[in-house]
């Protein structure tokens, strides 16, 4: 009996410090997977599919547009060719593109169990200070119209018929009308137009199982809700001014979440934090006063 007792305390602390291979696979398997809108062109507009949720749970353009980024064509950011991606560890994405006259745009993918972290960054590389420069990001629920396979989150779209007009009509009218949140005044409100005191925009599906965010690090003077597409906008201002040769990050996260608005509160809670100490850490390196601008290094 004392052997068999033995053998199995030995199993279970083997268990615990190595852990069995087909449990780590496991673990491993549940964070978003993250592809791209154009696999024959990857740019700054993916396509993530999130563990136990609707295939494929959301589009994001990272951002659509970028204030004062000369951009050949229509200008817009998401579809820009020149972007070198490569993948890293558990389904993680790094890219780069040089843009002349502008600068080098670094982002960093991820990913998570119901969201996706992003970091963005932007070195100035042109010739002069970069001056109120602003990221158009978009979070969509379809893609419908847009070129690609068409799809619709049916957890927001349940009777979509993958037309983007028809999509964007019922997204504004029947599910961000009633469940749209924005954080104001130091609580949740139902209203997008409110002032913001936090850089979130949520909106919960007809159901109320689902809520499709998005986060970011930096100040964000109003949220934009489409009535042609269904999709959800946030501009946040990356920096008030860049010098040449300086860089600045943002940091955000995007998911839909099926726990509701308190542990989407506490992790924005969480970005903040982790923007925070990183620029400390950044400060510290560059031996910058306390009072150095938090936006930019």
């Amino acid at each position: 009996m004392r052997s068999k007792l033995a053998i199995g305390a030995w199993l279970a602390m083997a268990v615990v410090a190595l852990g069995w291979p087909e449990q780590a696979k496991a673990e491993q398997a549940k964070v978003a997977e993250i592809g791209f809108h154009s696999a024959s062109r990857p740019c700054a507009d993916i396509v993530v599919t999130l563990p136990q949720q609707h295939a494929p749970s959301f589009r994001a353009l990272l951002p659509e547009e970028v204030t004062g980024c000369p951009l050949p064509g229509k200008g817009f950011f998401h579809t820009e060719p020149g972007f070198e991606w490569k993948k890293g560890d558990r389904g993680s994405w790094s890219g780069t593109i040089e843009i002349e006259d502008f600068g080098r745009i670094q982002i960093s993918l991820v990913p998570r169990d119901y969201y996706v972290e992003i970091t963005w960054t932007l070195e100035n590389l042109s010739a002069k200070p970069l001056k109120k420069t602003s990221l158009n990001f978009c979070f969509n629920v379809n893609n419908a119209g847009s070129g690609g396979r068409s799809w619709a989150n049916r957890e927001f779209l349940p009777k979509s018929r993958l037309n983007r007009e028809e999509d964007g009509e019922f997204w504004h009218d029947r599910v961000a009308h009633k469940g749209a949140y924005v954080h104001s005044a130091g609580r949740w409100i139902n209203e997008p137009t409110a002032a913001l005191d936090a850089s979130i925009l949520v909106i919960a599906n007809q159901a109320g199982n689902r809520y499709a965010f998005q986060m970011w690090d930096k100040p964000v003077p109003s949220t934009w809700i489409n009535t042609g597409n269904a999709c959800m906008h946030l501009k946040p201002v990356l920096c008030d001014s860049l010098g040449v040769g300086e860089t600045a990050v943002m940091r955000g996260r995007m998911g839909i979440s099926p726990k509701g608005l308190e542990p989407i509160w506490r992790l924005y809670q969480g970005l903040t934090q982790i923007s925070g100490q990183a620029t400390a850490n950044e400060k510290a390196q560059h031996g910058a006063p306390a009072d150095a601008d938090p936006q930019r290094r």
